[in-house]
């Protein structure tokens, strides 16, 4: 009987629960709170509680957590304390609103140790069969890049390659990791101060209306700052500022040509040249060839059992590496890294970070320098695929462009079939063919 994949969603969602029963996560916090009263379950009301500290959300109860210990003490970063184990609660309330607050925790750590090395902890990451595994990597390259340091990407693709299947992975192992789909600007700021790692999909998806506040959050959010200004007040009742400096934020899309008449959406047509330029683009292609259904086959409850130690080794890992990784460099020169903006240069430089303690020689270093060249430049290629096709149509008709189309079907990347319209277009023969892709419209992310 074939086994399902270590990394299957449901089989992580289930590890989870069990691992992690019962805690409270940073991703949990929902905002900065400060109550001056609080009334008691007997009917007594403390009229000088002074509360500050973070309301938790989790699984409809509300906690509060004080900024202050039991000694009175102020606690410097509450957020390092999570996740944590409730001990003991006492339930109150403010106005018609009650709450469980926290009167003793413990907070519950796992011990980073480098149980796998950065190779054999992205081999085992990216093992989920892709029809592309060097981009499925690469992904994960970023994914990991995100998590460690702090970066800004722009990364779309075909559908069904699994651009945040790497941020689901993440979170079910360590937390703090999360996607976000058409968010309000306060849930963005939300997300902001609880997370470490977030993917924005679809974001041609923000209404026309909203867009203006998101842009601006974004540009905020990637301009290196170590804090930004919150602009609403549905989000935190305390501070009007939040700590984005360990705070990193991927943009993640479908290729343009999978929004028909929609192109006047897509990120790279509504934003602007200086939020384009604080996001790294990357295009990648592939899909998941994995069977993720044979999940059925097996008892969840053993499976979990049996594969705690090995999921626990990647926690340990990824753990480390989070703090450790510039310790475990090999520092291989970067050659022939294509010319980039100060940010883009920024980013890439960070994503070589990990590529380069994953790599044993500076020849399979400069291999991947060329695969992130390559990304970039059929991101690119795709903003102009759509011009380019539209120019080359009116000059050679629609019935041919349609052949030629057709032709192109096949090819995986925008590069590729950028360089094949602009031979057709200087009157030479394309040297390449192809049929129908078996892509549907249907598939998802």
């Amino acid at each position: 009987m074939e086994q399902p994949h270590i990394l299957n969603y449901d089989l992580l969602a289930a590890f989870k629960d069990s691992f992690y029963a019962n805690l409270l996560f940073e991703g949990n916090i929902s905002q900065e709170i400060q109550f001056q009263k609080l009334v008691l379950p007997d009917g007594t009301a403390d009229e000088n509680a002074n509360f500050w500290g973070l309301l938790i959300e989790q699984e409809g109860k509300s906690y509060l957590l004080s900024e202050f210990d039991k000694q009175g003490q102020k606690i410097p970063d509450l957020k390092l304390e999570f996740p944590i184990k409730v001990l003991e609660t006492e339930k109150v309330a403010n106005g018609k609103d009650v709450y469980y607050n926290i009167i003793d925790y413990q907070s519950f750590k796992i011990r980073p140790e480098d149980k796998m090395g950065v190779r054999g902890l992205v081999n085992s990451l990216s093992s989920i069969s892709n029809s592309n595994p060097r981009l499925q990597k690469l992904n994960w390259f970023v994914a990991l890049t995100s998590y460690i340091d702090r970066a800004y990407f722009r990364v779309c693709s075909n559908p069904g390659f699994g651009k945040d299947s790497a941020v689901e992975i993440l979170n079910s192992l360590v937390g703090d990791c999360s996607t976000l789909e058409n968010p309000s600007l306060a849930k963005f700021e939300e997300r902001a101060y609880s997370q470490r790692y977030l993917a924005f999909n679809e974001i041609i998806t923000i209404s026309p209306s909203n867009w203006k506040d998101i842009e601006i959050f974004l540009l905020a959010v990637a301009a290196n700052k170590p804090r930004i200004t919150k602009r609403t007040n549905s989000f935190g009742k305390i501070g009007q500022e939040i700590d984005v400096s360990k705070f990193s934020l991927s943009l993640t899309y479908n290729d343009i040509t999978n929004y028909p008449g929609d192109e006047i959406k897509y990120f790279d047509s509504r934003s602007t040249d200086q939020l384009q330029d604080r996001f790294l683009p990357l295009r990648l292609n592939g899909r998941f060839t994995e069977n993720f259904d044979n999940v059925t086959d097996v008892n969840v409850e053993e499976w979990v059992v049996d594969k705690t130690d090995t999921y626990l080794e990647m926690i340990r890992t990824l753990l480390f590496y989070r703090d450790n990784l510039a310790k475990h460099q090999s520092r291989y020169e970067i050659r022939g890294l294509v010319p980039l903006s100060q940010r883009w240069k920024l980013s890439a430089k960070k994503l070589l970070r990990i590529i380069d303690a994953y790599c044993e020689t500076q020849e399979e270093f400069d291999s991947w320098v060329m695969t992130l060249n390559g990304s970039i430049k059929d991101y690119l290629d795709m903003i102009d695929y759509v011009p380019m096709f539209e120019k080359l149509e009116k000059k050679i008709g629609v019935a041919a462009m349609s052949a030629h189309s057709l032709k192109m079907s096949d090819m995986d990347t925008f590069t590729k079939k950028m360089e094949y319209m602009n031979t057709v277009y200087e009157g030479k023969v394309p040297l390449t063919d192809g049929g129908l892709s078996n892509w549907s419209d249907g598939d998802i992310l």
